[in-house]
């Protein structure tokens, strides 16, 4: 890392490096272990086994879902600010995108807030879509236009991350006199 100027970071799963870093170091941790100097980040993955290297790639032995998606999140958080971004604000993309879905009702706004490739999971139901063509499908023919017209969403709780934000939305009607 020493010969090339553009490396900013480095993100660690598998041994860890020896000697003192010259750029920012992620690495796991084994159960507790605390961080190791002022340009490393060691973060605790309860649910892998410490001879577990390799915890992050799908096809390994190793591999753990949960703390590779941890992982995953963790990462994006430590290398956004080190490489200068993107930075999107999620919270307020996420709005605008339920505000087409539910006030507005345009198949065209709300896909419009959407990554290229999208898709969807609406994990109670199994339904949703994937690419763009058959998720425009599925908001117009099965989604947008079936919720009730006094259909209101009600915030009870939110947590937003640097790659996701998670709603605890109460659906009820909209209370009219």
């Amino acid at each position: 890392m020493d010969t090339s100027p553009k490396i900013v970071a480095s993100v660690v799963y598998g041994c860890c490096p020896t000697g003192e870093p010259t750029v920012p170091v992620h690495l796991p941790g084994r159960h507790g272990g605390p961080n190791r100097g002022e340009l490393q980040t060691v973060n605790t993955y309860p649910a892998v086994p410490a001879t577990a290297g390799f915890f992050t790639i799908p096809a390994h032995a190793d591999y753990r879902a949960s703390a590779a998606t941890v992982a995953h999140t963790r990462s994006l958080s430590f290398l956004k600010p080190l490489m200068g971004g993107p930075c999107f604000d999620l919270e307020a993309i996420w709005d605008e995108h339920t505000r087409y879905e539910f006030a507005d009702r345009s198949v065209e706004e709300t896909m419009a807030t959407m990554v290229d490739e999208p898709y969807v999971n609406h994990v109670p139901t199994l339904t949703g879509g994937i690419g763009r063509a058959k998720l425009t499908s599925f908001c117009r023919d099965h989604f947008i236009f079936s919720n009730p017209d006094d259909t209101a969403l009600e915030l009870v709780s939110r947590t937003v991350g640097i790659d996701r934000v998670v709603d605890w939305l109460y659906d009820h009607a909209r209370q009219t006199k």
